[in-house]
């Protein structure tokens, strides 16, 4: 696809809830900035303006919170996904008001309220959904009406931008969108900062030479991730070697680990220190990185590993991790939810790291060049900009 170039301007709106820490944020960041620096007009459309990634915007992307009137913030809902039910209203009056070309929904999880938005506003902006997560193995888990409501007004999009081509077939399979109008495109992860971010310090005594092999996990303790599977492969791995995991993130399954990695004896070799801002610099450190996950869209902390070369074992999950592994050939596979499996991989990796040139895959995920296929889906999508008058000075 040829470069787009600020010739040819877009008014671009983003709909998330907002630059947290995590893929989905992360990602969002990297379109919006990247969007912006090529001379397009981009409103960042957030409901916690307060992220803390929200530092990291750029100047010339306009951040406009998804907040209502006055007289009814007193009562507005402070939690994530009462807020994300309630947020159609607001962004349908944002499209009457400003009408861009293109409506991004930033990710999975306001699918629904875009596409609830766009049916309120009454205009013709047209919706693109980043779908980020795997539809059917999450919809099976979560189930509940929103799933139900968000399959039946699907086919109200332009179009989807999925980020993985086993999500795309996933919603072919699932859903009545016209295949020609889903589309996967890889996610920006692998920016030019990564080695500047892998080589900065970790004072940690278990990263020292001479240490038993380090294994990494990295993402939200939430039951998808499935990092029960992990402390029971990993006690599995330490009664044949000497070994350390360190998992990197913070959710609502912190307890309940703890639990586990009690019961099973595995304290004194386990660190859970909760989020760090940084795992790059844990990755390169590390024997190996480790997804257990029982679903995913697109990994990317599995490209984060192989753009620094750190091994990689993932579950065989429906979503994107087997894509990025080659089926086997840029990292080892398990399958889902089976300790033994998962930890005969682990041991192997550590025996055997892979020989092969990790970070030449990890170019694949150029953020640069994710950044120019997004910008060229979006122009084929968008509609015409006479219809629709960018920002005024005052507004941007």
């Amino acid at each position: 696809m040829n470069e787009m170039s600020a010739d040819r301007p877009l008014y671009l709106a983003v709909a998330i809830w907002g630059l947290t820490i995590g893929g989905a944020g992360r990602r969002i960041l990297t379109l919006v900035n990247g969007f912006a620096a090529r001379g397009h007009a981009v409103d960042l459309l957030v409901l916690e303006p307060t992220a803390p990634l929200t530092a990291e915007l750029a100047p010339a992307v306009r951040l406009v919170p998804m907040v209502p009137p006055r007289w009814l913030l007193p009562f507005w809902p402070r939690g994530r996904r009462t807020r994300i039910r309630l947020a159609a209203p607001l962004l349908a009056a944002y499209l009457r008001r400003h009408r861009p070309q293109v409506l991004l929904s930033g990710a999975s999880h306001m699918s629904l309220a875009c596409l609830l938005a766009t049916r309120l506003s009454g205009s013709s902006v047209p919706l693109v959904l980043r779908a980020s997560s795997h539809l059917s193995a999450s919809a099976g888990a979560r189930g509940g009406i929103g799933a139900r409501l968000t399959r039946l007004l699907l086919p109200a999009a332009a179009a989807v931008a999925a980020v993985s081509t086993a999500v795309a077939d996933d919603i072919r399979r699932h859903t009545r969108i016209p295949p020609d109008r889903i589309v996967a495109l890889p996610n920006p992860t692998a920016t030019p900062d990564l080695p500047l971010r892998a080589a900065a310090p970790l004072d940690h005594p278990w990263v020292a030479p001479g240490a038993p092999p380090l294994i990494l996990a990295v993402g939200r303790l939430v039951p998808e991730k499935d990092f029960a599977t992990l402390l029971r492969a990993f006690a599995l791995v330490r009664a044949a070697r000497p070994a350390r995991l360190v998992i990197l993130g913070e959710g609502r399954e912190r307890a309940a680990l703890e639990r586990l990695a009690a019961e099973l004896g595995l304290t004194a070799d386990l660190l859970m220190p909760g989020y760090d801002p940084n795992p790059l610099r844990w990755m390169a450190r590390a024997a190996l990185l480790v997804s257990s996950s029982r679903w995913e869209g697109m990994p990317g902390v599995i490209i984060e590993a192989l753009a620094v070369g750190c091994p990689v074992v993932a579950t065989d999950c429906p979503g994107g991790s087997a894509e990025i592994l080659g089926n086997g050939v840029w990292g080892r596979l398990a399958p889902v939810a089976d300790p033994p499996a998962l930890a005969e991989q682990m041991l192997a990796a550590i025996a055997e790291p892979s020989p092969t040139d990790l970070m030449v895959r990890a170019r694949a995920f150029d953020s640069e060049a994710a950044t120019l296929r997004y910008l060229a889906f979006l122009e084929r999508v968008a509609r015409p900009k006479r219809e629709s008058p960018h920002r005024t000075q005052e507004e941007a």
